[in-house]
């Protein structure tokens, strides 16, 4: 069963096999749209240096389609060049965001004020 109604954005995912893992688990938990933001493409553009590269993965390649084990074929995807605008994106089609964090104070999902109440 698809989930309707949500999004997983990947930011700065810079291995493209990673990112194959990252579409197999969505398509299993039934996610029907992911978004890669690749910030870094220019240098001096990135939070993260180490990640600064020329150019994004392609999402359609036949690697791609290996390391996702044919999930890019039933997960939609996106691609931005910022998280701005994915964020800006995100807005006018009326999502609200959650980002996910381990580090102190971060809040468990189901207790987050941006999810409403079960």
């Amino acid at each position: 069963r698809r989930q309707s109604g949500l999004i997983v954005v990947l930011e700065d995912t810079s291995i493209q096999y990673n990112a194959g893992a990252a579409l197999r688990s969505c398509d299993a938990f039934g996610v029907s749209e992911v978004w890669f933001v690749h910030n870094g493409l220019k240098k001096g553009t990135s939070m993260r240096p180490e990640i600064e590269r020329e150019h994004a993965f392609n999402v359609d390649s036949k690697s791609m389609g290996i390391s996702s084990a044919s999930a890019n074929r039933w997960v939609s995807t996106r691609t931005f060049f910022s998280s701005r605008q994915a964020m800006l994106a995100l807005r006018s089609l009326g999502f609200t965001s959650a980002a996910v964090s381990s580090l102190p104070p971060s809040l468990s999902l189901s207790s987050s004020p941006a999810l409403p109440p079960h």
